[in-house]
């Protein structure tokens, strides 16, 4: 599950944190952000489905701690996008996931729910 754990996604104050929870311990965790949302059942040959869609950039990568937790910064002056990180706009919406590594899950990925992030 990710959800947003503190924080606000202002140009002001560019504090949001992102925790992804049950997800396997010490595994590979990636955020990943699009400019809108869709829904892609079975993308990873198993469980969950990928539902950020449009540019779709990668975020830093994190290791998930030992009670299977990831914490992801949402900085909206570096929102990742394909060709690099570009400053969310007041107004702008994004749609944020996490796409991690499972090896209990065919196909070895699974992904959290989205949650969709609007800049103010």
């Amino acid at each position: 599950m990710l959800c947003a754990a503190k924080g606000c996604p202002t140009r002001a104050f560019n504090d949001l944190d992102l925790v992804a929870t049950f997800l396997p311990p010490d595994a590979f965790a990636i955020l990943v952000v699009g400019t809108s949302e869709a829904a892609r059942p079975g993308v990873f040959g198993g469980p969950g489905s990928l539902r950020v869609d449009g540019d779709v950039g990668r975020g830093l990568v994190r290791r998930t701690s030992l009670s299977g937790t990831a914490d992801f910064a949402f900085d909206v002056y570096a929102v990742p996008q394909p060709a690099g990180v570009v400053a969310a706009v007041a107004g702008s919406s994004w749609v944020a996931q996490v796409l991690h590594r499972d090896a209990d899950h065919p196909g070895g990925t699974g992904a959290t729910n989205a949650v969709v992030v609007h800049v103010r």
